[in-house]
């Protein structure tokens, strides 16, 4: 592995549940640079579970797994590039999930939007859980990749303050020391 940019990355969270966004694809086969030897995880199947190619600016960023009827994302693969800019929080849904024939392309939430195959902020509204990232903006190196991570199909709930204080800046020092000591080491 000569390069951060180029080390496909799997986060696998099998046990909660969650939401989706991309191009509908029945293996993978249009974003398979994403995953390990362009070989997607194998062993779960069924109607239910989605693979989704996520497009953002006519462009793949990652791909995830998702669960139709929990409306949750099971895991998110892709490739990890690193750049330190924040990008601003708009949350996009994936309007293929709603029907045949729709566009592949993210689109913007509406606060008050609802759907039957993917999650809503209104799922969040009350709840004690936030939005997770399984492709953390953290991890993506261009500003069109970070804002492409603000899709539903890759959030699963997480505790209330798990991103939040003094966890979340000790999350990010560990981020960055680790990313200082693999250039460091590997060069």
């Amino acid at each position: 592995m000569d390069q951060v940019s180029a080390a496909p990355v799997l986060f696998l969270l099998s046990c909660f549940l969650g939401t989706v966004s991309g191009l509908l694809s029945k293996d993978f086969s249009e974003c398979k640079e994403f995953f390990y030897h362009g070989i997607p995880p194998q062993g779960i199947t069924g109607q239910e579970y989605q693979p989704i190619c996520q497009k953002f600016n006519s462009t793949y960023r990652f791909a995830t797994l998702y669960h139709r009827n929990h409306r949750v994302a099971l895991y998110s693969a892709y490739k990890v590039s690193l750049l330190k800019k924040t990008v601003e929080e708009e949350w996009m849904f994936e309007p293929q999930l709603n029907g045949e024939g729709n566009d592949a392309e993210m689109q913007p939430l509406q606060r008050s939007d609802t759907f039957d195959n993917q999650a809503s902020l209104q799922d969040y509204i009350g709840s004690i859980y936030t939005k997770g990232h399984l492709a953390p903006k953290l991890h993506q190196g261009t500003t069109d990749d970070k804002l492409a991570t603000y899709t539903l199909t890759n959030i699963v709930p997480q505790r209330e303050g798990s991103n939040a204080g003094k966890k979340y800046r000790r999350k990010k020092i560990l981020h960055w020391r680790n990313v200082r000591d693999y250039w460091n080491n590997s060069l």
